[in-house]
């Protein structure tokens, strides 16, 4: 008896913590060959005129589906770009009034899904995303646009896609790069998942299966650019991603992402790539279970790992290298600590300012 009541005490889940979840009304449809069912969601929501949006070279890519949807009454704006700059934003609202459409349709990574979200948001229409990267933007009401060189975000419930559809065939074609760096996008919803403003164990848990989704199948698909069953498991840690955001919100990575992108013309998955790391070597130690999971994939000195993982894979190592000048750092430092996001890790202005010019040079300061 008493070797059963020691087992007992290894089977004792850890004490549960209180959390809220409030899920969206959002369907999500995850599968190889899902974007055979978009006349059905199409026809679900009601739409008969959507506006069909991607970027330039995402109507190269994705042309012969574009051609379907056209052929359907769909009008194509193929003109997304990073960042939702508002020009680009505003064109697109007039082009949809302008034309009757009665939905939308997003067909790309997260610059093309924000622009949908921010029409959503401004017409009140259904938008159908079908993400072509790990962005996660999909999932979430957290949309952004660029103006006077800044980076504005809103949440707002329209703004929520009512249909997502991961199709991990539409990622055979992404390449090996952009896959790497929407991933590390990926990776930081997840890891910002770990300590969220109000600790919730649900979300914590979640992004530890995430975690170990992407980072057992990433290497897979950039070795194996025909390997579907990794891109689907991908498919699902985009998925967690996303979600996570929507149940945790964002924090000192998306914070500084957003910033940088407000200041540069350097994409979000670049700088996810780049930031990432040093975020993690900050916050790791003050992390305790929820933290377990970094230890476990990228060793003692998480940070490290991870940037040594990443870069193995392709992903940039230096933002200095992609265009990020010392004398813009104060406009990175000076909005984080004039509006701190919860963190784990004190947050003043050395360890800020130490934080920022490491990831400009690519060395690890803090």
């Amino acid at each position: 008896m008493a070797g059963a009541d020691t087992n007992l005490k290894r089977m004792t889940p850890p004490e549960i913590s209180a959390f809220a979840y409030e899920p969206g009304p959002i369907r999500v449809i995850c599968a190889a060959g899902a974007i055979g069912t978009l006349p059905d969601e199409l026809a679900r929501l009601s739409i008969a005129k959507p506006m069909v949006l991607t970027t330039p070279s995402g109507g190269r890519r994705y042309a012969d589906l574009l051609e379907r949807l056209k052929e359907n009454g769909g009008i194509l704006y193929g003109w997304a770009e990073p960042h939702s700059p508002e020009q680009v934003s505003l064109a697109a609202l007039g082009t949809f009034h302008r034309s009757g459409c009665d939905g939308l349709v997003s067909i790309g990574g997260g610059s093309t899904t924000g622009l949908g979200k921010f029409l959503a948001a401004a017409t009140g229409k259904p938008l159908i995303a079908i993400p072509t990267t790990l962005a996660g933007s999909d999932m979430t009401p957290v949309y952004g646009w660029k103006a006077d060189g800044v980076k504005h975000t809103r949440i707002d419930p329209r703004a929520q896609a009512r249909t997502v559809l991961y199709d991990a065939n539409l990622y055979l074609g992404l390449p090996a790069g952009e896959l790497v760096r929407s991933a590390m996008n990926c990776l930081a919803h997840l890891v910002e998942a770990l300590y969220p403003a109000t600790p919730n164990m649900f979300a914590a848990d979640l992004a530890t299966i995430g975690m170990r989704v992407l980072f057992e199948n990433l290497p897979v698909a950039v070795r194996n650019p025909t390997s579907i069953a990794a891109r689907e498991q991908l498919c699902y840690a985009a998925f967690l991603g996303g979600h996570l955001v929507a149940i945790a919100g964002i924090g000192l990575h998306h914070k500084i992402c957003h910033l940088i992108g407000g200041v540069t013309d350097i994409s979000h998955g670049d700088n996810n790539s780049v930031v990432l790391p040093h975020v993690v070597a900050l916050n790791a130690p003050y992390l305790g279970r929820e933290g377990a999971i970094l230890y476990e994939l990228f060793g003692e000195h998480p940070g490290s790992g991870l940037r040594a993982w990443a870069i193995e894979l392709g992903a940039p190592s230096a933002l200095a290298l992609l265009g990020l000048r010392e004398d813009v750092l104060p406009m990175i430092v000076d909005p984080v600590l004039a509006h701190p996001p919860a963190n784990p890790a004190p947050l003043d202005r050395d360890v800020v300012t130490r934080l920022v010019e490491g990831i400009r040079a690519g060395k690890i300061l803090v």
